[in-house]
């Protein structure tokens, strides 16, 4: 961006690098590698030093990539405790999982000022600011505070919480006046944009862009020898027998729980499809220090080895975990040789593995998606098999997608593609500059305002 017009200025809690299926990370990086600018976000280190201390860790691509520090306390309280024990839990409809501890509210409060602080010394006049996610949701009023004169603007990547969930917040009239320091808010659906409407947000200043991967990019690294050599050993041995592919974080959002249910319940409903198909349930280490993480991999690891006794034979086993994030390349790999795609969560934002199984399949005999429509991109593939997040239904769904015939298949995976392919990550940023675009009015007053003074 020229220096007159200012630059894209991305702050995000963390800063990443794109390897894994889906995320915050690879909607950034493809995002910013179009415009150049700024991404701002914790280093992702934590130890005895104190937080706020920001510096340059890499330029590529014409993007500076500006990391802060964060004590071991900090990083405890903010990220483990107050963003994903009372906030993540709320905004996935699980609010019963809240555990909720007011110094972990301090320490969210606390590093949202350090945040404000270490940008805003970095910041330049004509810059254009977008803070992403619930981590974040106090920055901009800290920001106005110490005097940024920046449009900012914010984009929730998460469902937004319903009423209900959201009331059982303890502060959640204080985060809501904070989210209203934004300029603009950017949501996924059209569902969030109604949640925020009910309660008290300014429908006028809030708009959906869904985000969105590079299609070709996807497509092009599925479809790479390096990627379908190297996911082998994951297939089937049997070449007649069917892949069911899962590919998530070990998330309680995602419904993987579920998702096993439903796979025994269709091997009691339909023996003849025994031996017939696997599931590979990729499942990536996600928030290790944070409840109720913690437990799920041996709940998930006890109801497969019941369901492989109760169907499996020495040469089968309906079900494979793996508990280990793949590369992009590989999880793109098995995606393109995947006959089903299972993307089911109880609740979620996009969903961005969605996209990544429609992008990846081969286009002469594509797999088919079985989507829940608790996704956010549900509402832009409707030829996905939608089903609800509870065994039965998803059983159901599979019973269908492994019925389905190749023409079929051909014409669900052509109009979910054409889909996909409208929407692309630069398309995603103008929109996101258009609308502070629109808001550049109240932040010109204010820098009258503040010259007068």
């Amino acid at each position: 961006m020229a220096e007159s017009t200012g630059r894209l200025v991305m702050v995000s809690n963390r800063l990443g690098r794109a390897v894994a299926p889906g995320g915050l990370a690879l909607v950034l990086s493809e995002a910013l590698r179009t415009t150049g600018g700024m991404w701002f976000g914790w280093d992702g280190e934590a130890g005895d030093g104190p937080s706020g201390h920001a510096r340059t860790m890499r330029i590529a691509d014409g993007v500076e990539h500006v990391g802060m520090t964060l004590s071991d306390a900090d990083r405890a309280g903010y990220y483990d405790g107050y963003s994903n024990a009372v906030l993540w839990p709320a905004c996935h409809g699980q609010s019963g999982l809240m555990q909720y501890r007011e110094a972990d509210y301090r320490a969210y409060q606390r590093v949202n000022l350090q945040f404000a602080r270490a940008l805003l010394g970095r910041l330049r006049p004509h810059d254009s600011v977008w803070v992403h996610d619930f981590h974040l949701i106090p920055l901009a009023a800290a920001l106005r505070s110490l005097g940024a004169l920046q449009p900012i603007g914010f984009f929730l990547h998460t469902p937004f919480p319903t009423p209900r969930s959201l009331r059982r917040i303890p502060e959640h009239r204080s985060l809501l006046a904070q989210l209203k320091a934004y300029d603009r808010i950017g949501v996924q659906t059209q569902r969030d944009r109604a949640a925020l409407a009910q309660c008290g947000v300014d429908p006028g200043r809030v708009f959906v862009a869904g985000v969105t991967i590079d299609v070709v990019k996807a497509g092009r690294l599925a479809r790479s020898r390096a990627a379908n050599v190297a996911v082998k050993h994951y297939l089937p041995e049997a070449p007649d027998r069917g892949l069911i592919l899962g590919g998530d974080r070990a998330d309680y959002s995602k419904g993987l729980d579920v998702r096993l249910l439903a796979v025994e319940q269709l091997l009691e409903g339909r023996p003849d499809l025994h031996r017939r198909f696997e599931l590979l349930q990729i499942c990536a280490p996600t928030r290790t220090g944070v409840a109720h993480y913690g437990d799920l991999p041996p709940r998930l690891r006890f109801t497969a080895q019941r369901i492989n006794r109760r169907f499996g034979s020495k040469d089968w086993q309906p079900v494979r975990l793996v508990f280990e994030a793949l590369p992009r390349d590989i999880a793109l790999g098995l995606m393109h040789h995947a006959d089903v795609g299972l993307v089911t969560p109880r609740r979620d934002g996009m969903n961005l593995v969605a996209m990544e199984f429609i992008t990846a399949q081969c286009r002469r005999s594509p797999g088919v998606l079985v989507l829940s429509r608790e996704a956010g991109i549900a509402e832009r593939l409707g030829e996905a098999i939608r089903v609800n997040p509870h065994p039965p239904d998803i059983a159901d769904g599979l019973e269908r997608a492994l019925a389905m015939n190749a023409a079929q298949r051909q014409l669900r995976h052509v109009a979910s593609l054409a889909s996909l392919s409208d929407h692309t990550p630069s398309a995603w940023v103008r929109q996101l500059s258009a609308a502070l675009r629109e808001a550049a009015d109240p932040a010109t007053e204010r820098r009258a305002v503040a010259s007068a003074s």
